[in-house]
């Protein structure tokens, strides 16, 4: 029925849980003490309440024909509603956790006496990076395809600008739909994705929490 069924109700539930467990040691299972950890504490929250979610809309062909036998659907408006609420789930998803990233490194850089930018999400990280020694242009490409996923989520799966961004070993491809030979939805804008890339950037800040440099304890 849609294309990221093949994700799992299941799989991205336990997806989910894992960025809990990456989660967790920067916290060191305490109570949050510092701005860091209590917007990392806050982001396990949000999480949770994301599994919530999937867990009531999952999997989506049984949702879809509980639309049909309980709210009295027809078939194509029950598609469009289950359809929906998943992409709205996604894009809740990535948009809430990229800003609470977004706020821990502000909160990083201030404190360290970074000079970041105030608009150029892209350089702030490069400039966080660097200054803790982590920064390569694989870990540039994870942000950046992290960002170009949440625009394109909010632009309704669409591109406007074209690029193709390698991340260990894969190639992801921004192509406005005119250019691509099938009509499918950006593989990064799918639960499986989502979750492996925001793990890999929860690894980046796992180096910069442990890091000799890091001051913020």
């Amino acid at each position: 029925m849609y294309p990221y069924d093949n994700d799992g109700k299941e799989r991205i539930l336990i997806n989910l849980a894992n960025l809990i467990l990456k989660i967790s040691p920067m916290i060191l299972n305490k109570p949050a003490k510092t701005s860091v950890e209590l917007e990392l504490s806050g982001l396990m929250h949000d999480i949770r309440y994301h599994m919530d979610l999937v867990t009531i809309f999952h999997p989506l062909d049984e949702y879809r024909k509980k639309c049909i036998a309980n709210f009295n659907l027809n078939e194509e408006a029950a598609q469009v509603f289950v359809s929906r609420a998943d992409t709205n789930i996604r894009k809740s998803f990535i948009t809430l956790t990229l800003f609470s990233l977004e706020t821990i490194l502000k909160i990083i850089a201030e404190y360290h006496k970074i000079s970041i930018p105030e608009s150029d999400i892209i350089k702030k990280y490069k400039l966080v990076m660097k200054y803790f020694d982590i920064y390569s242009k694989e870990n540039e490409n994870l942000v950046k395809i992290l960002h170009y996923t949440r625009n394109t989520l909010h632009s309704g799966d669409r591109v406007d600008k074209e690029s193709h961004l390698s991340y260990n070993g894969k190639i992801f491809d921004f192509m406005p739909k005119e250019k691509q030979k099938e009509k499918r939805a950006l593989e990064s804008t799918n639960w499986n994705y989502l979750t492996y890339l925001f793990q890999q950037l929860l690894d980046i800040f796992n180096q910069i929490t442990t890091s000799q440099k890091y001051k913020l304890k």
